[in-house]
This record gives C-alpha cells, sequence and structure tokens, in this order.
C-alpha cells in the first residue's frame, strides 16, 4: 500500500481549487463577456481540469494505457 504523501495531497488540492475557481469564472461571465473571452476562459477552465486529472492519476499510478 502506498504512503499518504502531505505534499503530494496538498499539491492536487491546489489543482482542484484552482480548476474549480477557472470553472466558476467562465460560468460567471456567461452572458457579460464577449464569445472570444467566453471561449478563452472555458479553455482555461478545461485546461485546469485535464491537469487535475492527469496529477491525480499519476499519483495514483494510473497509467495512460488504462485510461482507455
Amino acid at each position: 500500500m502506498n504512503r499518504i504523501d502531505a505534499d503530494l495531497i496538498s499539491e492536487q488540492l491546489k489543482l482542484c481549487e484552482q480548476a474549480s475557481l477557472s470553472f466558476k469564472s467562465y460560468e460567471e461571465a456567461k452572458g457579460h463577456v464577449s464569445a472570444d473571452e467566453l471561449e478563452s476562459l472555458h479553455l482555461k477552465a478545461e485546461f485546469h481540469y485535464a491537469a487535475v486529472t492527469a496529477f491525480i492519476h499519476h499519483g495514483l499510478g494510473i497509467g495512460e494505457e488504462m485510461l482507455q
């Protein structure tokens, strides 16, 4: 069994918070910013979500081949 690494969990939480804030910004911007700005916020949110997913999978030892 893997030892729980407090630093790794802390980094995961930071990434999760950033992804959550990115999606919140995107959702709150709907109807208030230009289409280009909204698309930029959406891409940023998607990027942060992908980073969280990759980081957590790496931390769990889940390889790319297991995700498909």
